[in-house]
């Protein structure tokens, strides 16, 4: 399974919204483009997981107004609103936060009549104390109105079609306005790469810090050649040349961040992208976003 993770977090504090944490990340193939958007690829028939997640970093209750930033990006927080106060959206294409608007989003969710809770009216949402509020949603094509036949009879509403071949656009965002945008690129490709567990350590670690460390899954048709990293954009210098001659393995990472990024700033957010290259000369990309907590 190609994971996909992204998510729109608040710094809170109390009464207001001072200060925006947004971290994602997306495990796909492809080769990642030369801006700071990254279009990605996956093949077909596998599932891209979103997560979504808000959090309060403050030690007591904060209490923020009601918004209508889900609505007005159009973001669907699910069929009983299980992704509240995120939500997200998904559309056939590439589109930013400027042109979304002239199209509509995929239909994520089956149809159907939805048995959930009964729903609280009010006008403000309360996080408790250091609450981490998280949710995810498991992309694996797009709705249409339908029935699906099941083997032995019955059936269910909706017809689940696979992604098509081409870009797609993810938006995500919470009730307050803050986004985020992800691309994906479907394609036949066969070569795989994804990412597990990478995180950051900033400072007296055992490993010269700042440091990043990993596990790099690799799945492909042909041996590895060669394995680049970069962090936001900017390469680490040191491309991994001839690992193995296995095709499906797993790789320990550990490297330094760019000098560009050193010292590492508390609360910075590092896109880091591993670009895998293969003896047929097919390549796939993997990105994760880490934050400097």
């Amino acid at each position: 399974m190609i994971r996909a993770a992204s998510a729109s977090g608040l710094l809170l504090t109390q009464r207001q919204l001072r200060r925006t944490k947004r971290s994602g990340s997306i495990c796909t193939t492809g080769t990642p483009s030369t801006s700071r958007i990254l279009y990605l690829s996956r093949t077909q028939n596998q599932t891209v997981r979103v997560n979504l997640y808000d959090w309060n970093t403050l030690d007591f209750k904060n209490s923020l107004p009601e918004s209508d930033g889900l609505r007005a990006l159009n973001l669907s927080s699910g069929p009983c609103g299980g992704l509240y106060p995120t939500g997200i959206a998904v559309y056939e294409g590439a589109y930013d936060l400027n042109n979304y608007s002239s199209t509509s989003p995929l239909a994520i969710y089956a149809p159907g009549i939805y048995s959930c809770p009964l729903e609280v009216i009010s006008n403000s949402f309360t996080f408790a104390p250091l609450q981490n509020i998280t949710a995810y949603v498991d992309l694996s094509g797009y709705w249409t109105p339908g029935e699906t036949l099941h083997p032995g009879g019955g059936a269910s509403d909706g017809v689940l079609h696979p992604f098509l071949p081409g870009v797609y656009t993810v938006i995500t965002g919470d009730a307050w306005g803050r986004t985020k945008l992800l691309y994906f690129r479907v394609s036949g490709a066969r070569d795989t790469i994804t990412i597990e567990g990478l995180s950051l350590c900033p400072s007296n670690c055992n490993y010269p810090s700042p440091y990043l460390s990993g596990t790099v899954l690799i799945n492909s048709t042909t041996p590895l050649t060669k394995l680049e990293v970069y962090v936001n954009g900017t390469s680490d210098g040191t491309p991994i040349d001839h690992i193995v001659t296995l095709t499906t393995f797993e790789y320990s990472y550990k490297g330094s961040l760019p000098d560009d990024f050193i010292p590492a700033t508390p609360g910075d957010a590092y896109a880091v992208t591993f670009t895998a290259t293969f003896q047929d000369g097919s390549v796939a990309s993997a990105t994760e976003e880490v934050y400097n907590p």
